[in-house]
């Protein structure tokens, strides 16, 4: 026996048509008996659903109707759709140039380089842009950290310059990356940690 809080909409409607077995129609009376709203609700609306369908006279369902069945099934895309992530344009909090330190945040030296913090919900985007020795060569040096507890958290990282996709790779398990041999301009960096999707635009190296 299955202890739902509430049954799907597809056994009410094999109960409307009388298709559910017996003891689960029995089972789901005797829930809908002991005052479950929500079900009862559903189980009204659906029946009003048949019989509309089942009237000889061809007509367009109800609004409310028909903005309720979207709802439904933009619910059901929503849940079922595996590539789904929440897409973040990362803020920047910290930019050493402008020598405006944000709180908490630690000086890392005179030769650290250019160094950038951006922040995203509760992660934080640690950059540090160094130059080389050679004419045009730099190296992107950064961490995905989580701000509670402030650890590192592995994720993926993709570094595009335009439409190109340049490269793409997977942090360590403390949030490190790096990418070298850049030339100068402007990137875009995509972050993707747990079902964030993070994006730091204009990203100039």
């Amino acid at each position: 026996m299955l202890n739902r809080t509430h049954w799907p909409l597809e056994s009410l409607a094999d109960y409307i048509n009388q298709t559910l077995p017996a003891d689960d129609s029995a089972r789901l009376q005797a829930h809908l008996d002991g005052g479950c709203r929500t079900c009862r609700e559903q189980l009204e609306w659906l029946q009003r659903v048949v019989h509309a369908t089942q009237s000889d006279q061809l007509v367009d369902p109800p609004e409310w109707v028909r903005n309720r069945a979207l709802r439904l099934f933009n619910q059901i895309t929503a849940v079922e759709e595996p590539g789904l992530f929440e897409k973040i344009l990362a803020r920047l909090t910290f930019d050493s140039r402008s020598l405006q330190m944000a709180t908490g945040v630690r000086s890392a030296g005179p030769n650290a380089g250019h160094r950038l913090l951006y922040s995203a919900g509760d992660v934080e985007i640690d950059l540090q842009i160094q130059t080389g020795d050679g004419r045009g060569d730099r190296t992107l040096v950064g961490q995905v950290m989580s701000r509670s507890g402030a650890r590192g958290q592995q994720c993926e990282i993709e570094l595009a310059r335009g439409r190109e996709r340049i490269v793409g790779r997977r942090s360590s398990t403390s949030g490190e990356f790096s990418f070298g041999h850049l030339r100068s301009g402007s990137y875009g960096l995509l972050v993707r940690v747990g079902r964030k999707e993070i994006e730091v635009p204009d990203l100039k190296v």
